[in-house]
């Protein structure tokens, strides 16, 4: 019977010991196993409160956040139907660069500042500054009957661009982009790596053609250098089928420079230009003179114009039209021969015209 009394007593210690340990006696525990998630904490009731070594369990508010920093949360189909709000302003995160939510389902967004790597969305309106610093920002496209194809359209305020703006219409296989930049490069247009497309402060540069409906109001480079005396100057042919160079001292000129010393034109732009010119004086009866362009001193003969002198002492004019290959720097003179003789002749007038038409 002693020994029955010990091992009773022995179970009575070992179950106040363990009691403690769980945060509770056994006087206070409830006679069954409590579900947590059928509890109501805001019952008055007190056969519905969890006493616990820290103090009784009656209210929401009694539960630290440090009890539950170990818990494990799952909210898959939970519903929240209240404000989902923090406990201080600006203090915490959703998320983090490590751990990034997937979507997010919202109607409106209020933000101080929005950190994106893309940004699709049917509707943005900013109050402050956008700042791109990578990605993309797309905005909803519509589409428009009269164009015949999509197009996106941002009205508002002004925007004040401090980098790039990059406008992007895609297609399968079509890729284009238009860029404008602050930074020097203006408004460019690509195709896919290519740019096609240019207007800066410099002007148009394009690869393709520029169609204008209406007047186009603007200067080409040109370039006119002419002499004209109505007392004849002596010209003398001392070898035979040698140009030698005419006077030209009077200059009208942009995109070229003029020089009344050497009697040339000398282009600032390369290109395709049209050269017209024309010579006139006097030389020796039957002989065959010529006139052209020289280029950098080489005659060009697809502008080489003759004439046959019928009489000795007459006047004549000769003209002359033709398209030149000019780079930077390539000066232009006229020049006139005794074509296969020499001979002496009178010298009145020279004019000379460039004017540039394409590459």
């Amino acid at each position: 019977m002693k020994w029955l009394m010990i091992l009773i007593m022995g179970v009575f210690i070992m179950g106040l010991a363990s009691a403690e340990n769980f945060g509770y006696t056994i006087y206070d525990a409830p006679t069954v196993a409590t579900n947590y998630s059928t509890v109501n904490v805001n019952n008055s009731d007190t056969t519905d409160t969890w006493i616990t070594t820290e103090g009784t369990l009656d209210d929401v508010s009694d539960i630290s956040h440090s009890w539950l920093s170990d818990l494990l949360w799952s909210v898959a189909g939970h519903i929240i139907d209240t404000d989902f709000l923090p406990d201080s302003s600006l203090a915490y995160d959703l998320g983090s660069g490590a751990l990034r939510w997937d979507w997010l389902y919202v109607r409106n967004i209020s933000a101080e500042s929005i950190d994106t790597f893309n940004l699709d969305a049917d509707t943005v309106n900013v109050a402050g500054n956008i700042t791109a610093k990578s990605g993309t920002f797309t905005g909803q496209a519509g589409y428009d009957e009269k164009l015949g194809y999509a197009n996106a359209r941002i009205g508002g305020d002004p925007w004040y661009l401090s980098g790039r703006l990059i406008l992007e219409y895609f297609q399968p296989g079509l890729n284009t982009i238009w860029q404008i930049d602050n930074g020097g490069n203006g408004i460019r247009f690509f195709d896919d790596s290519d740019v096609y497309a240019s207007i800066n402060e410099s002007g148009i540069d394009t690869d393709f053609n520029l169609d204008v409906a209406g007047n186009w109001t603007g200067n080409s480079y040109y370039a006119e250098g002419w002499y004209h005396n109505h007392t004849a100057t002596a010209l003398s042919f001392a070898s035979a089928s040698t140009f030698y160079n005419l006077t030209i001292d009077n200059f009208k000129l942009n995109g070229f420079t003029g020089d009344s010393t050497n009697h040339l034109l000398t282009p600032l732009v390369a290109g395709l230009y049209k050269a017209t010119f024309s010579a006139g004086g006097s030389g020796e009866n039957n002989h065959e003179y010529v006139t052209t362009i020289l280029i950098k001193g080489v005659t060009q003969e697809n502008c080489e114009v003759h004439k046959k002198m019928s009489a000795g002492g007459d006047i004549t004019t000769m003209n002359g039209d033709c398209f030149i290959d000019l780079g930077v720097g390539d000066y232009v003179q006229v020049g006139t021969q005794d074509y296969g003789d020499t001979s002496s002749g009178n010298f009145y007038s020279s004019n000379l015209n460039l004017v540039r038409i394409g590459d």
